[in-house]
């Protein structure tokens, strides 16, 4: 990792415990255990016996986009998807559940509050089944908590433990960064690179805290170092991107759009943003390139199918035009959108080849 000068950020920030995250008060501790342990429930396994836990607390949760601890979040009844995992966890640990996180890939979810443009990730908890003798963690079945989970989210990487952890340090970061608590966002991204040295997110955080400082030399260290990690993260590249826009480095700014067109983000929606931003200045072959890397890795999802039957028809291309429409058609369930593309396969028929 690049160092950093001490003087742009002099002052030790005090940062939460890991630990304090998932502590809960010995009056939540019994309320669970209570219902874990009484005889109704027995029949059913100790994942189950949590999965019905929770399904019965949150019936009334209020699922805002807060990062709480386990024991905030079930005194006020509120947490975004992340806070939801940390009280799954707080809670199988009690009763020695085993369990895993998988990070989502959901349509964006973009947000800007303070001029800062948010995305955000989507993860879920999964509550293994008892061990078998020889059999795998990963292959002995899991009960899934999540809320909301949407028909066109896509089943990500299953994260270790230091990620999730990284997660919450990075996600705390970000509040302190809206805020304009610089040091504070500063010091709790450094704390999620000490949970996981990779995550680039967080990485992505330190360079924002340190353009924002006018550490302009530093923020670069940090913003190229992003980009040589393992997994290459469209936000990170756009706001690398527009440093060196600000500094007028135009070769450097050629170089990385040709990293992002090159790059592969295992996640259909990256290629998604990066379509409608292609469109947003009229740069519509590229515009198309991008949806259909999207399909390449999303087939069912028809805002893509859409969006590129569209710009077929914009340019005339009526043959293109046609084989979106018949394979959208595999993927549309709903009778709205099948008769859409029947009336659309219709006037295409009238076209010329």
């Amino acid at each position: 990792m690049p160092v950093i000068e001490q003087h742009w950020f002099p002052v030790q920030e005090p940062l939460p415990s890991l630990d304090s995250w998932f502590e809960l008060s010995a009056e939540q501790q019994q309320h669970f255990l209570s219902f874990f342990h009484h005889p109704d429930f027995a029949h059913h396994s100790p994942a189950q016996r949590l999965s019905l836990y929770l399904h019965n607390k949150l019936m009334t949760f209020h699922y805002l986009g807060e990062n709480l601890s386990a024991s905030a979040a079930l005194k006020e009844n509120k947490g975004n998807c992340l806070t939801l995992a940390v009280v799954t966890t707080a809670l199988a640990r009690l009763v020695n559940i085993d369990l895993g996180y998988q990070l989502m890939s959901s349509q964006p979810v973009i947000n800007v509050k303070n001029g800062v443009w948010l995305s955000s990730d989507h993860v879920r908890t999964l509550l293994y089944k008892p061990a078998k003798p020889g059999v795998p963690l990963l292959e002995r079945g899991a009960i899934v908590v999540d809320y909301f989970p949407d028909a066109q989210d896509i089943s990500g990487p299953t994260l270790p433990e230091t990620r999730f952890h990284a997660m919450i340090f990075n996600n705390l970061a970000a509040d302190a960064f809206i805020a304009r608590h610089n040091p504070k966002a500063y010091a709790l991204a450094r704390a999620a690179l000490q949970q996981d040295p990779g995550y680039v997110p967080a990485v992505n955080l330190v360079a924002l805290t340190l353009k924002r400082a006018g550490a302009l030399n530093q923020a670069q260290s940090w913003f190229h170092y992003g980009t040589h990690l393992a997994e290459p993260n469209l936000s990170l590249m756009a706001n690398y991107r527009d440093l060196m826009k600000t500094r007028g480095d135009v070769q450097a700014v050629l170089q990385i759009e040709r990293q992002i067109e090159s790059a592969h983000f295992g996640n259909p929606f990256a290629d998604l943003v990066l379509a409608l931003e292609a469109y947003h200045h009229q740069n519509y072959k590229k515009a198309q390139r991008y949806y259909q890397r999207v399909l390449k890795q999303a087939p069912h999802l028809q805002k893509a199918y859409l969006a590129l039957l569209d710009l077929y028809l914009q340019e005339g291309q009526y043959q293109q035009a046609r084989q979106v429409a018949e394979t959208a058609m595999h993927y549309a369930y709903e009778p709205d959108l099948q008769s859409f593309y029947q009336a659309k396969l219709a006037a295409l028929s009238q076209q010329p080849e």
